[in-house]
């Protein structure tokens, strides 16, 4: 009897929300493949495929870990359209048209999961995005060089856009969609990234090789750290205390304290004798691990955040670029 029960208790969790068991997931853009691979978080395993547009560039996972939006920069004729991947069906949704908006490339979803914000390089602009009824609602121009990437302030009321040709950051203001504010930072302005909790935002200067951290409550540059050759993304970790910056032409990642405001490793991502050009990287939710896309090796280096060390490497498609993580229960 006991046996039978004991089974019986175990067949009603495996199907109750109490038993649902959670697996971790990285979304990684091909970008010469015009394709997105989802992998098992901790095996590299593939698990399914996603057609994209032409050259998919960056990716964001929505608040409830449903969906991806993805943008598609496009080749030789430049790409106007987002991907929108249905991460419970394992389908592409659909394919949202920005007509005359041109280049998309950074991204990053409101809080509210209905609406994204998008940077389109071709009009020195942002949209922002209805998913759902795939309209765009406002634009906002930035008036600068290769709009890149883009971070919403803490309160959503601000967005954080870096110019890579003009070397600077346009601080958007969501309440009139208005550029209020152009703060040089340093040649190939590119990486950003915002701050939980600390009004800052810490954006990598490629060219000049350092990053600018910006106070957001003033708008002022308050301190310029060294970096590694090229640094081209940044990323903070989900407990706000590191922030990860690849370097794309030294292969290396370096790992910086939010608090002292000082670099305090340098990861080499690859091995003996490899160009890897790391770009896009995430932390997992839980800060333990670190995925960095090595773009010239067609490879994902997995870092263990408490040694700092590369633990796995992952096999990923043509020309990995954006990355995230993400967990769904099964």
């Amino acid at each position: 009897m006991k046996c039978i029960l004991t089974a019986t208790i175990s067949i009603l969790l495996a199907f109750s929300p109490l038993g649902l068991i959670a697996q971790n997931h990285l979304l990684i853009l091909n970008k010469s493949g015009n394709t997105a691979w989802q992998l098992d978080a901790e095996t590299g395993e593939k698990i399914s495929e996603f057609k994209t547009g032409v050259a998919p560039h960056e990716v964001a996972i929505s608040p409830d870990r449903n969906r991806a939006i993805i943008t598609n920069y496009g080749g030789n004729t430049p790409g106007n359209s987002l991907t929108i991947v249905d991460l419970q069906n394992q389908e592409v949704q659909k394919t949202i048209s920005l007509g005359a908006y041109q280049r998309p490339h950074g991204v990053e979803w409101f809080a509210d999961g209905k609406r994204a914000i998008v940077t389109t390089e071709a009009q020195q602009s942002a949209v922002i995005i209805d998913v759902d009824s795939a309209k765009i609602v406002s634009t906002i121009k930035t008036g600068q060089q290769v709009s890149h990437m883009v971070t919403l302030g803490t309160d959503e009321l601000s967005a954080y856009i870096t110019n890579l040709g003009s070397g600077s950051v346009s601080v958007l203001d969501l309440t009139t969609n208005k550029s209020t504010n152009v703060i040089k930072t340093g040649d190939g302005t590119e990486g950003v990234t915002t701050i939980p909790n600390k009004n800052e935002v810490w954006i990598t200067n490629r060219s000049a090789n350092t990053v600018s951290i910006l106070d957001a409550s003033t708008n002022k540059i308050i301190k310029t750290l060294k970096s590694s050759s090229f640094p081209i993304r940044a990323e903070v970790s989900s407990d706000g205390k590191f922030v990860a910056v690849s370097n794309a032409e030294s292969s290396e990642v370096t790992i910086f304290d939010v608090a002292s405001r000082q670099q305090i490793q340098k990861i080499s991502t690859v091995e003996e004798n490899q160009q890897g050009m790391p770009i896009g990287l995430t932390f997992s939710d839980d800060g333990n691990r670190l995925f960095v896309a090595n773009s010239n090796i067609n490879q994902i280096a997995v870092i263990d955040t408490n040694s700092w060390k590369v633990v796995k490497r992952f096999k990923t498609g043509a020309t990995p670029d954006g990355i995230a993580y993400f967990s769904k229960s099964r």
